[in-house]
């Protein structure tokens, strides 16, 4: 009757609370995902284009502490480093940065990787050996017009090659034979219609 009651049975284990989680260790382990997940994405790209593996790394920091709600954001501070100087790369970090984007949206298609703030440095020990910038003349010298899609710009360019035939006009040329009949002024053998009265 007792033990039906409940009286002498060993009492159930009390249930323990989860352990909280720490936001800071949630933190860090999640930039570590992060970091691991750019550092997978920068070398692979070199790797899939010929570039060396060591020529450029990564620093990854999240780029606010907490998002919407309280939640923390997936949105990071990509900071991309030239670690090797190559001359001949330079004009294509713009396209090294897009390419390094698509992998890391390949490797986790779940975040935004459009909202991802990247920024571009030179480590010190990169072997750059230009410490002085030119003449300020010399960058007149190379500037270009940039026109915009859609739009016309009229501007002289300077051209190393001399003058050729081709750069005469077409009516101080005699040696283009012409393919169209020979004109002369007249008048049309039609008359204009009469405008002037309305039509019934």
């Amino acid at each position: 009757m007792l033990n039906k009651l409940g009286f002498g049975r060993p009492a159930p284990p009390a249930k323990v609370a989860p352990a909280a989680v720490n936001p800071v260790t949630q933190e860090r382990q999640l930039l570590a995902k992060h970091r691991e997940m750019v550092r997978l994405a920068v070398k692979g790209t070199l790797n899939e284009h010929g570039l060396g593996p060591t020529w450029v790394g990564s620093t990854v920091q999240f780029a606010s502490s907490q998002g919407p709600g309280n939640t923390m954001a997936d949105d990071l501070a990509i900071c991309l480093v030239v670690q090797e100087w190559r001359e001949e790369m330079l004009r294509y970090l713009p396209a090294l940065q897009k390419k390094i984007i698509a992998s890391l949206a390949r490797i986790e298609p779940g975040i935004n990787h459009s909202r991802h703030a990247v920024t571009w440095q030179f480590a010190p020990d990169c072997g750059c050996s230009v410490d002085e910038l030119p003449a300020p003349a010399s960058w007149r010298a190379k500037a270009s017009v940039r026109a915009g899609p859609g739009t016309k710009v009229a501007a002289q360019r300077q051209f190393d090659l001399p003058p050729s035939e081709m750069d005469h006009l077409v009516d101080e040329r005699d040696d283009i034979p012409s393919t169209f009949a020979a004109t002369q002024p007249g008048f049309l053998n039609s008359v204009p219609p009469d405008f002037s009265k309305p039509r019934k």
